[in-house]
């Protein structure tokens, strides 16, 4: 079961939020030349390998051979992860200077009913237990606390996964905070860890209330 997505205009918000992580990706992307590295490292392989050519034999050989053996290998084992750190990152940007003109984002739009909250479910983490429309209840994890100044609210909306992997934002908040029914620590531990098991964003149809009842008559 999955919730009903639609398409919208980007806001005047979400557009600034996209194009400073842009711009901070392209600075981070240009700061992260190691040419100069190369080059370096290069050119002290290749003078090394012509003074161990130009000797016949000796200690002198050795050395300058071996110099230039491990220039070469810094040089190769530089290169290479770098250069695919870069591919990366610039599709990376590419991909988000593309959404960022197509200037659309899908989201599910949430008018919640009833909102209950487990409090320090699991270590660093809340589980909300939201009704949003009748008998059907989504489950949402807050990770390490994250919207604990906003949320939970009534009206709420969810961005879809490409939106989050490029602003790192997954909720955008339409109404103020307000106070959610609460689960203790010890209501919650046996009905919701060995038999419901709730994971993210999972959706279920059951009555909110007799949930809530049968969560805490299990405890």
């Amino acid at each position: 079961m999955q919730l009903k997505t639609t398409d919208r205009k980007l806001s005047a918000k979400e557009l600034r939020l996209l194009k400073l992580v842009l711009n901070n990706r392209i600075q981070e992307l240009q700061s992260k030349n190691h040419l100069r590295f190369f080059l370096v490292s290069l050119s002290i392989a290749i003078t090394f390998a012509g003074v161990a050519w130009s000797l016949n034999d000796g200690v002198f050989l050795f050395l300058t051979g071996t110099i230039a053996v491990f220039a070469f290998v810094a040089f190769i084992f530089s290169i290479v992860p770098t250069f695919k750190e870069r591919i990366i990152e610039r599709k990376f940007i590419n991909e988000l200077e593309a959404y960022i003109k197509r200037g659309l984002v899908t989201v599910n739009q949430i008018n919640a009913v009833n909102i209950a909250e487990v409090s320090e479910y699991e270590s660093d983490s809340n589980l909300f237990i939201i009704e949003y429309e009748k008998d059907r209840i989504l489950f949402y994890w807050d990770f390490k606390y994250s919207l604990y100044d906003k949320f939970p609210c009534e009206h709420f909306e969810i961005y879809d996964a490409t939106f989050y992997k490029f602003a790192n934002r997954e909720i955008n908040f339409l109404t103020p905070k307000i106070a959610a029914e609460t689960i203790s620590l010890s209501e919650k531990s046996n009905y919701l860890e060995k038999s419901l098991k709730p994971a993210h964003l999972e959706i279920i149809d059951r009555n909110f209330q007799e949930l809530i009842s049968e969560v805490k008559s299990r405890a």
